[in-house]
């Protein structure tokens, strides 16, 4: 997947309208206990990468959950 694509299925996952995201963006600011949910199940769904709700809540920014996931997954 492409990083513009997973930025825009990222938006439509967890229902932002206003802010447009790049790699900087602050995860922390735009998760809460229900979006951290449907987050866990796209990550599973798409790269077949298993993160705990903890474990979402202490990644910081889109590009740390991009290294989580795998940066091999977005070339």
């Amino acid at each position: 997947m492409k990083r513009p694509e997973f930025f825009a299925v990222l938006k439509e996952t967890l229902e932002i309208k206003d802010i447009e995201l790049n790699e900087e963006t602050n995860l922390l600011e735009l998760i809460d206990s229900l979006s951290v949910i449907s987050l866990m199940c796209l990550i599973d769904e798409k790269f077949g990468k298993r993160l705990s709700a903890d474990e979402l809540y202490n990644i910081t920014n889109i590009s740390r959950l991009i290294k989580i996931i795998g940066e091999e997954k977005f070339e």
